[in-house]
Protein backbone atom coordinates (compact mmCIF):
# COMPACT_ATOMS: atom_id res chain seq x y z
CA UNK A 1 0.00 0.00 0.00
CA UNK A 2 2.89 2.37 0.73
CA UNK A 3 4.13 2.29 -2.85
CA UNK A 4 0.61 2.94 -4.15
CA UNK A 5 0.10 5.87 -1.79
CA UNK A 6 3.46 7.40 -2.66
CA UNK A 7 2.56 6.99 -6.32
CA UNK A 8 -0.79 8.70 -5.68
CA UNK A 9 0.99 11.65 -4.08
CA UNK A 10 3.44 11.89 -6.98
CA UNK A 11 0.55 11.75 -9.45
CA UNK A 12 -1.13 14.62 -7.58
CA UNK A 13 2.03 16.72 -7.87
CA UNK A 14 2.36 15.80 -11.54
CA UNK A 15 -1.20 17.02 -12.11
CA UNK A 16 0.10 20.50 -11.35
CA UNK A 17 2.39 20.51 -14.40
CA UNK A 18 0.97 23.00 -16.90
CA UNK A 19 2.07 25.24 -19.73
CA UNK A 20 0.32 28.31 -18.33
CA UNK A 21 2.15 30.36 -15.73
CA UNK A 22 -0.49 31.76 -13.39
CA UNK A 23 -0.30 33.62 -10.08
CA UNK A 24 -2.48 33.00 -7.05
CA UNK A 25 -2.56 35.34 -4.05
CA UNK A 26 -3.76 34.65 -0.51
CA UNK A 27 -3.87 37.57 1.91
CA UNK A 28 -4.87 37.34 5.57
CA UNK A 29 -6.25 40.30 7.54
CA UNK A 30 -7.10 41.09 11.12
CA UNK A 31 -10.58 42.55 11.50
CA UNK A 32 -10.18 45.13 14.25
CA UNK A 33 -12.24 47.74 16.06
CA UNK A 34 -11.28 51.22 14.83
CA UNK A 35 -11.07 52.69 18.33
CA UNK A 36 -9.62 49.91 20.48
CA UNK A 37 -7.63 48.20 17.65
CA UNK A 38 -8.60 44.89 19.24
CA UNK A 39 -9.55 41.91 17.11
CA UNK A 40 -13.14 40.93 16.51
CA UNK A 41 -13.87 37.36 17.51
CA UNK A 42 -16.06 35.03 15.50
CA UNK A 43 -18.83 35.15 18.06
CA UNK A 44 -19.05 38.94 18.31
CA UNK A 45 -18.49 40.00 14.73
CA UNK A 46 -16.99 37.71 12.10
CA UNK A 47 -19.97 35.36 11.88
CA UNK A 48 -22.25 38.36 11.27
CA UNK A 49 -19.86 39.80 8.67
CA UNK A 50 -19.77 36.52 6.73
CA UNK A 51 -23.56 36.15 6.93
CA UNK A 52 -24.03 39.62 5.44
CA UNK A 53 -21.28 39.23 2.85
CA UNK A 54 -22.35 35.79 1.61
CA UNK A 55 -25.45 36.76 -0.47
CA UNK A 56 -23.33 39.37 -2.27
CA UNK A 57 -20.37 37.11 -2.90
CA UNK A 58 -20.92 33.37 -3.27
CA UNK A 59 -21.76 30.05 -1.65
CA UNK A 60 -21.41 29.60 2.11
CA UNK A 61 -18.84 27.22 3.61
CA UNK A 62 -20.31 25.65 6.75
CA UNK A 63 -18.82 23.96 9.83
CA UNK A 64 -20.95 22.48 12.58
CA UNK A 65 -23.96 24.33 11.16
CA UNK A 66 -22.26 27.75 11.14
CA UNK A 67 -20.76 29.80 8.34
CA UNK A 68 -16.95 29.94 8.31
CA UNK A 69 -16.29 31.00 4.73
CA UNK A 70 -17.58 31.81 1.26
CA UNK A 71 -16.73 30.31 -2.13
CA UNK A 72 -16.85 32.91 -4.89
CA UNK A 73 -16.40 32.76 -8.66
CA UNK A 74 -12.88 34.22 -8.62
CA UNK A 75 -11.92 34.19 -4.94
CA UNK A 76 -12.73 32.41 -1.68
CA UNK A 77 -13.17 34.11 1.70
CA UNK A 78 -12.21 31.99 4.71
CA UNK A 79 -11.32 32.40 8.37
CA UNK A 80 -8.03 31.42 9.96
CA UNK A 81 -7.97 29.97 13.52
CA UNK A 82 -8.70 33.17 15.50
CA UNK A 83 -10.97 34.72 12.84
CA UNK A 84 -8.26 36.31 10.69
CA UNK A 85 -10.07 36.92 7.39
CA UNK A 86 -8.33 35.55 4.30
CA UNK A 87 -9.08 36.17 0.66
CA UNK A 88 -7.71 33.48 -1.66
CA UNK A 89 -7.70 34.86 -5.20
CA UNK A 90 -7.97 32.20 -7.87
CA UNK A 91 -4.99 31.83 -10.24
CA UNK A 92 -4.68 34.55 -12.87
CA UNK A 93 -2.04 35.54 -15.44
CA UNK A 94 -2.51 39.23 -14.68
CA UNK A 95 -1.59 41.20 -11.56
CA UNK A 96 -4.10 43.86 -12.62
CA UNK A 97 -6.86 41.24 -12.48
CA UNK A 98 -5.70 40.15 -9.01
CA UNK A 99 -5.85 43.80 -7.92
CA UNK A 100 -9.37 44.22 -9.33
CA UNK A 101 -10.63 41.07 -7.60
CA UNK A 102 -9.19 42.27 -4.31
CA UNK A 103 -10.69 45.75 -4.75
CA UNK A 104 -14.11 44.19 -5.40
CA UNK A 105 -13.75 42.25 -2.15
CA UNK A 106 -12.89 45.33 -0.07
CA UNK A 107 -15.53 47.48 -1.77
CA UNK A 108 -18.21 44.89 -1.04
CA UNK A 109 -17.01 44.49 2.54
CA UNK A 110 -16.50 48.21 3.33
CA UNK A 111 -20.11 49.23 4.19
CA UNK A 112 -20.51 46.19 6.45
CA UNK A 113 -17.32 47.02 8.35
CA UNK A 114 -18.26 50.71 8.54
CA UNK A 115 -21.57 49.90 10.24
CA UNK A 116 -19.67 47.84 12.81
CA UNK A 117 -16.99 50.54 13.29
CA UNK A 118 -14.32 48.07 12.13
CA UNK A 119 -11.59 47.86 9.52
CA UNK A 120 -9.14 45.42 7.94
CA UNK A 121 -5.58 45.55 9.23
CA UNK A 122 -2.52 43.91 7.67
CA UNK A 123 0.57 42.99 9.69
CA UNK A 124 2.58 39.91 10.54
CA UNK A 125 1.36 39.99 14.15
CA UNK A 126 -1.70 41.50 15.80
CA UNK A 127 -1.21 45.19 16.77
CA UNK A 128 -2.96 45.06 20.16
CA UNK A 129 -4.73 41.83 21.14
CA UNK A 130 -2.87 39.13 23.02
CA UNK A 131 -3.04 35.57 21.77
CA UNK A 132 -4.57 34.13 24.95
CA UNK A 133 -7.47 36.59 24.66
CA UNK A 134 -8.42 35.55 21.12
CA UNK A 135 -10.78 32.55 20.94
CA UNK A 136 -10.73 30.05 18.09
CA UNK A 137 -13.51 29.84 15.55
CA UNK A 138 -15.89 26.83 15.84
CA UNK A 139 -13.91 24.35 13.74
CA UNK A 140 -12.65 20.99 15.05
CA UNK A 141 -9.54 21.26 12.86
CA UNK A 142 -8.29 24.19 14.90
CA UNK A 143 -9.17 22.65 18.24
CA UNK A 144 -7.08 19.59 17.41
CA UNK A 145 -4.19 21.67 16.08
CA UNK A 146 -4.26 23.92 19.12
CA UNK A 147 -4.00 20.95 21.48
CA UNK A 148 -1.39 19.14 19.38
CA UNK A 149 0.98 22.12 19.20
CA UNK A 150 1.15 22.29 23.00
CA UNK A 151 3.33 19.18 22.85
CA UNK A 152 5.45 20.04 19.80
CA UNK A 153 6.74 23.55 20.51
CA UNK A 154 6.41 26.75 22.49
CA UNK A 155 4.64 29.11 20.08
CA UNK A 156 1.58 27.32 18.71
CA UNK A 157 -0.72 29.63 20.68
CA UNK A 158 0.86 32.72 19.09
CA UNK A 159 0.97 31.29 15.56
CA UNK A 160 -2.68 30.30 15.42
CA UNK A 161 -4.12 33.40 17.00
CA UNK A 162 -1.69 36.27 16.45
CA UNK A 163 -0.12 35.88 13.00
CA UNK A 164 -1.21 36.76 9.47
CA UNK A 165 0.57 36.28 6.15
CA UNK A 166 0.64 37.04 2.45
CA UNK A 167 1.17 34.11 0.08
CA UNK A 168 1.87 33.84 -3.63
CA UNK A 169 1.32 30.58 -5.51
CA UNK A 170 3.13 29.70 -8.75
CA UNK A 171 3.00 26.96 -11.38
CA UNK A 172 5.61 24.60 -12.79
CA UNK A 173 5.81 23.05 -16.26
CA UNK A 174 7.50 19.77 -15.36
CA UNK A 175 9.27 18.00 -12.51
CA UNK A 176 12.57 19.53 -13.61
CA UNK A 177 10.98 22.98 -13.68
CA UNK A 178 9.53 22.32 -10.23
CA UNK A 179 12.95 21.25 -8.92
CA UNK A 180 14.58 24.49 -10.10
CA UNK A 181 11.79 26.73 -8.80
CA UNK A 182 11.61 24.94 -5.47
CA UNK A 183 15.37 25.26 -4.97
CA UNK A 184 15.37 28.97 -5.84
CA UNK A 185 12.38 29.61 -3.57
CA UNK A 186 14.13 27.90 -0.66
CA UNK A 187 17.37 29.82 -1.28
CA UNK A 188 15.48 33.12 -1.42
CA UNK A 189 13.38 32.43 1.69
CA UNK A 190 15.62 34.42 4.11
CA UNK A 191 15.77 37.31 1.64
CA UNK A 192 12.01 37.43 1.02
CA UNK A 193 11.29 37.00 4.74
CA UNK A 194 13.50 40.01 5.45
CA UNK A 195 12.09 42.18 2.64
CA UNK A 196 8.45 41.53 3.51
CA UNK A 197 8.68 41.62 7.30
CA UNK A 198 5.83 43.66 8.85
CA UNK A 199 5.89 42.46 12.46
CA UNK A 200 6.54 45.46 14.71
CA UNK A 201 4.53 44.37 17.76
CA UNK A 202 4.42 41.16 19.77
CA UNK A 203 1.77 40.61 22.43
CA UNK A 204 1.04 44.33 22.62
CA UNK A 205 4.68 45.43 23.07
CA UNK A 206 7.12 46.85 20.45
CA UNK A 207 9.26 44.21 18.74
CA UNK A 208 12.62 45.58 17.57
CA UNK A 209 14.03 42.46 15.88
CA UNK A 210 13.38 41.09 12.42
CA UNK A 211 11.20 38.21 11.21
CA UNK A 212 8.98 37.74 14.27
CA UNK A 213 6.43 35.63 12.42
CA UNK A 214 9.20 33.41 11.09
CA UNK A 215 10.54 32.91 14.62
CA UNK A 216 7.07 32.02 15.88
CA UNK A 217 6.47 29.47 13.12
CA UNK A 218 9.82 27.75 13.69
CA UNK A 219 8.84 27.15 17.31
CA UNK A 220 5.46 25.58 16.58
CA UNK A 221 6.32 22.11 15.28
CA UNK A 222 9.77 21.69 13.66
CA UNK A 223 8.83 18.43 11.91
CA UNK A 224 6.23 20.20 9.75
CA UNK A 225 7.70 23.72 9.60
CA UNK A 226 11.43 23.48 8.89
CA UNK A 227 12.58 22.87 5.29
CA UNK A 228 12.26 19.24 4.19
CA UNK A 229 15.41 17.23 3.48
CA UNK A 230 16.64 17.51 -0.11
CA UNK A 231 14.91 20.88 -0.42
CA UNK A 232 17.81 22.10 -2.57
CA UNK A 233 17.34 19.19 -4.99
CA UNK A 234 13.73 18.20 -4.45
CA UNK A 235 11.85 15.64 -6.54
CA UNK A 236 8.14 14.81 -6.44
CA UNK A 237 9.02 11.49 -4.80
CA UNK A 238 11.15 13.23 -2.15
CA UNK A 239 8.26 15.52 -1.25
CA UNK A 240 5.81 12.61 -1.27
CA UNK A 241 7.97 10.78 1.30
CA UNK A 242 8.21 13.97 3.39
CA UNK A 243 4.42 14.18 3.52
CA UNK A 244 3.92 10.46 4.08
CA UNK A 245 6.18 10.48 7.14
CA UNK A 246 4.38 13.43 8.76
CA UNK A 247 1.59 13.20 11.38
CA UNK A 248 -1.51 14.92 9.93
CA UNK A 249 -2.86 15.63 13.47
CA UNK A 250 -6.32 14.62 12.26
CA UNK A 251 -7.95 13.06 9.22
CA UNK A 252 -11.31 13.72 7.60
CA UNK A 253 -13.97 11.03 7.63
CA UNK A 254 -17.44 11.80 6.27
CA UNK A 255 -16.75 15.52 6.67
CA UNK A 256 -15.79 15.01 10.31
CA UNK A 257 -12.30 15.62 11.74
CA UNK A 258 -10.90 12.58 13.60
CA UNK A 259 -7.89 13.22 15.85
CA UNK A 260 -4.86 11.05 15.06
CA UNK A 261 -2.21 12.62 17.32
CA UNK A 262 1.39 11.68 16.56
CA UNK A 263 0.61 8.85 14.15
CA UNK A 264 2.26 9.54 10.77
CA UNK A 265 0.40 9.22 7.51
CA UNK A 266 2.51 6.14 6.83
CA UNK A 267 0.80 4.39 9.75
CA UNK A 268 -2.68 5.86 9.35
CA UNK A 269 -2.91 4.87 5.69
CA UNK A 270 -1.00 1.59 5.95
CA UNK A 271 -4.08 -0.35 4.80
CA UNK A 272 -5.97 2.38 2.97
CA UNK A 273 -5.43 3.97 -0.42
CA UNK A 274 -5.21 7.75 -0.31
CA UNK A 275 -8.16 9.57 -1.88
CA UNK A 276 -7.90 13.02 -3.44
CA UNK A 277 -9.54 14.46 -0.30
CA UNK A 278 -6.91 12.71 1.85
CA UNK A 279 -4.08 14.05 -0.30
CA UNK A 280 -5.39 17.61 -0.26
CA UNK A 281 -5.69 17.42 3.51
CA UNK A 282 -2.33 15.87 4.39
CA UNK A 283 -0.41 18.20 2.06
CA UNK A 284 -2.13 21.16 3.73
CA UNK A 285 -0.86 20.01 7.15
CA UNK A 286 2.78 20.62 6.21
CA UNK A 287 3.90 24.19 6.92
CA UNK A 288 7.31 24.86 5.34
CA UNK A 289 7.89 28.33 3.89
CA UNK A 290 7.89 26.73 0.43
CA UNK A 291 5.05 24.23 0.22
CA UNK A 292 4.02 21.91 -2.59
CA UNK A 293 0.46 20.95 -3.36
CA UNK A 294 -0.33 20.93 -7.05
CA UNK A 295 1.28 24.38 -7.15
CA UNK A 296 4.26 25.85 -5.31
CA UNK A 297 3.23 28.10 -2.42
CA UNK A 298 5.56 30.85 -1.20
CA UNK A 299 4.51 31.46 2.40
CA UNK A 300 7.33 33.60 3.86
CA UNK A 301 5.84 37.11 3.64
CA UNK A 302 3.92 38.86 6.41
CA UNK A 303 0.44 40.18 5.78
CA UNK A 304 0.71 43.63 4.19
CA UNK A 305 -1.48 46.15 2.38
CA UNK A 306 -2.54 45.18 -1.12
CA UNK A 307 -0.07 47.55 -2.82
CA UNK A 308 2.86 45.81 -1.13
CA UNK A 309 1.31 42.39 -1.67
CA UNK A 310 1.12 43.13 -5.40
CA UNK A 311 4.78 44.21 -5.31
CA UNK A 312 5.61 40.85 -3.73
CA UNK A 313 3.55 39.13 -6.43
CA UNK A 314 5.30 41.04 -9.22
CA UNK A 315 8.71 40.19 -7.78
CA UNK A 316 7.76 36.51 -7.58
CA UNK A 317 6.49 36.61 -11.18
CA UNK A 318 9.69 38.17 -12.48
CA UNK A 319 11.98 35.79 -10.58
CA UNK A 320 10.14 32.55 -11.22
CA UNK A 321 8.53 33.09 -14.60
CA UNK A 322 11.20 35.21 -16.27
CA UNK A 323 14.45 34.15 -14.60
CA UNK A 324 13.89 30.75 -12.97
CA UNK A 325 16.26 28.45 -14.79
CA UNK A 326 19.77 27.11 -14.45
CA UNK A 327 20.90 30.51 -15.75
CA UNK A 328 19.45 32.16 -12.63
CA UNK A 329 22.09 30.68 -10.35
CA UNK A 330 24.82 31.29 -12.91
CA UNK A 331 24.01 35.00 -12.76
CA UNK A 332 24.32 35.13 -8.96
CA UNK A 333 27.82 35.18 -7.38
CA UNK A 334 28.77 31.73 -6.11
CA UNK A 335 29.58 33.00 -2.62
CA UNK A 336 26.03 34.40 -2.35
CA UNK A 337 24.52 31.03 -3.33
CA UNK A 338 26.84 29.28 -0.86
CA UNK A 339 25.82 31.67 1.91
CA UNK A 340 22.12 31.16 1.23
CA UNK A 341 22.60 27.39 1.17
CA UNK A 342 24.35 27.55 4.54
CA UNK A 343 21.54 29.58 6.06
CA UNK A 344 18.92 27.22 4.67
CA UNK A 345 20.67 24.06 5.83
CA UNK A 346 21.07 25.43 9.35
CA UNK A 347 17.45 26.68 9.33
CA UNK A 348 18.71 29.96 10.80
CA UNK A 349 16.43 32.25 8.85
Amino acid sequence: MESKNLAALVEYFESGCKKEELLGVELEHFVINKETRKSLAYENGLEIILQRLQPLYGEAIMSEGRIIGITGSNADITLEPAAQMEISIHPSPFITEIRDIYNHFTTTLAPILEEMDCELFCAGYHPVSKAADMPLIPKKRYEYMDEHFKSTGTHGLYMMRGTASAQVNIDYKSEDDFRIKYRIACLLTPVLSFLFDRSKVFEGAPYDKKALRDFIWKNVDPARVLPPKNSLNMSFTDYAKYIYDMPPIFILRENEAVYTGNKPNREIFADKLLTLEDIEHITSMAFPHVRLKNRIELRMADSMPIEQTLMFTALVRDIFYKCASDDFEKSVPSHVIAGLEGILKSAEY
